[in-house]
């Protein structure tokens, strides 16, 4: 990956977000690009200028870039549409279904799209049910995709779009005013769209359904990462950790003991996907791939702790996480129990019982499901019960947590194997999944029920 690029995708995660802009802004001036002062200007009225003069100079000078460089920096995308708007100084698109099949058969256009660090595409007069091949190449490369206002789409052709890989990589997607059908919602509701980090239809819901929890992601406070990661905030505190003698299948190394959570801590929303294990190691050793019944929104599985813990390392040294100061690590014990539970104190986070549909358990499946399919607990942490296992940074121990610290357990300092948490899709009894319930395994070890999440800790 370019430099170039390395800062696109940091921008491509938060666009409204000035802060990488302008970081590229000063580095595009240093080689002498003027379009580092375009991005500069631009950003400056998006926000209030309260002196009349300065923004006339700003709009003054803003025409004058474009009037001077726009082809400069568009290339051949005119062709497609010549009233390109400019967005904080990156454009955005306005193209009809069959600009968008010229766009992705022709290569100028391809590579002219990418440089010039598009951030969204509105498309029009999409067909009902058009041959939605993969376009994961330049999709990778977009923030938005706003399908609104498309009279013919139905869920069936978002479905068909979803499953060619269309919204693999995509941060938010506006489908808005569809005319969406009740029984096509309650068949198409526990697709992988609805993972999407920010979806809206706004308009689109069928009757029947309450807007904020079946038609619209709700996420907490965090942020993506350059690898379509979300990470949640995690409040610091002080819980019980473990559980009571008297808890249904109470291990003997579940001893309940206070721990207290000094500092709040951000960890990834599901755990990390295939597409996300693939583009940060370059191979998905999954056995529930998108060719054997999976999806590359279903968690990676078959990874060791070793594995687990370089792809911390190499997510930490990609461009654009080293530039926001952005370091990832594995959860300790303490903190993957805190995030599960949520301020319960029950078994579960849904209370003293398992909803038969709370978690993908006890092999009702067969397999994992992508991430995201089941109901998430108060933080917004998803998956926390079942699906998959989950490495901790914690050597095991049975008798650690009778000598545990009070403050920020890190574990043992040494051991044979490490922690692992939060049960999978084929464990045989529903206890196994418990807020408390610990498992271990040797760190070289690898299992179709196992995966694992990430704390991200900003430097």
């Amino acid at each position: 990956m370019s430099e170039r690029e390395a800062f696109l995708q940091a921008i491509r995660h938060d666009p409204e977000d000035d802060t990488p802009r302008l970081i590229f802004a000063d580095w595009l001036e240093e080689h002498g690009d003027p379009q580092g002062e375009f991005i500069r200007i631009q950003c400056e009225l998006a926000q209030f200028v309260p002196s009349l003069d300065r923004r006339t100079e700003l709009l003054h000078r803003e025409q004058e870039l474009l009037w001077t460089h726009r082809e400069e920096w568009l290339g051949s995308l005119p062709l497609l549409d010549e009233s390109i708007r400019f967005h904080r100084g990156l454009p955005q698109l306005r193209l009809t279904w069959d600009q968008w099949n010229l766009l992705n058969d022709d290569v100028n256009l391809r590579r002219d799209f990418v440089q010039a660090g598009v951030q969204q595409v509105q498309l029009t007069a999409l067909p009902e049910m058009g041959a939605f091949r993969a376009v994961q190449s330049l999709m990778r490369h977009l923030h938005t995709l706003d399908i609104s206002n498309n009279p013919n789409l139905r869920w069936s052709s978002l479905l068909a779009m979803t499953q060619a890989g269309w919204f693999d990589h995509l941060h938010t997607l506006l489908a808005r005013n569809l005319p969406l059908l009740a029984n096509d919602w309650s068949q198409y509701r526990n697709t992988p769209l609805l993972v999407l980090p920010h979806l809206d239809i706004e308009g689109s819901c069928p009757p029947g359904f309450r807007r904020e929890t079946d038609c619209v992601a709700q996420p907490g406070k965090g942020f993506w990462n350059s690898f379509a990661m979300r990470f949640l905030a995690i409040p610091k505190g002080e819980f019980r950790m473990g559980s009571p003698l008297g808890e249904k299948a109470h291990e003997a190394d579940e001893s309940l003991h206070t721990v207290r959570l000094t500092r709040p801590f951000y960890l990834s929303r599901f755990p990390v996907t295939q597409w996300q294990y693939q583009a940060v190691m370059g191979h998905n050793p999954s056995r529930f791939t998108p060719d054997k019944g999976g999806s590359l929104w279903h968690p990676v599985e078959q990874v060791s702790w070793e594995d687990a813990y370089e792809f911390c390392q190499r997510l930490s040294a990609a461009p654009a996480e080293r530039l926001a100061g952005r370091h990832y690590r594995l959860p300790t014990e303490a903190e993957w129990e805190f995030a599960c539970r949520a301020g319960t104190t029950t078994p579960y986070y849904f209370g003293h019982e398992m909803p038969i549909d709370g978690a993908n358990i006890l092999n009702r499946v067969g397999a994992t499901t992508p991430v995201g399919s089941y109901p998430c607990n108060a933080f917004g942490m998803f998956d926390m019960h079942g699906n998959v296992r989950e490495w901790c940074a914690d050597w095991y121990d049975r008798r650690y947590y009778s000598q545990s610290p009070l403050e920020d357990p890190p574990g043992p300092k040494n051991g044979e194997r490490r922690v692992l948490r939060g049960g999978s899709w084929d464990v045989v009894a529903v206890e196994y999944c418990r807020s408390a319930y610990r498992v271990y395994f040797s760190p070289t070890g690898k299992l179709v029920g196992v995966g694992f999440r990430v704390v991200c800790e900003m430097l």
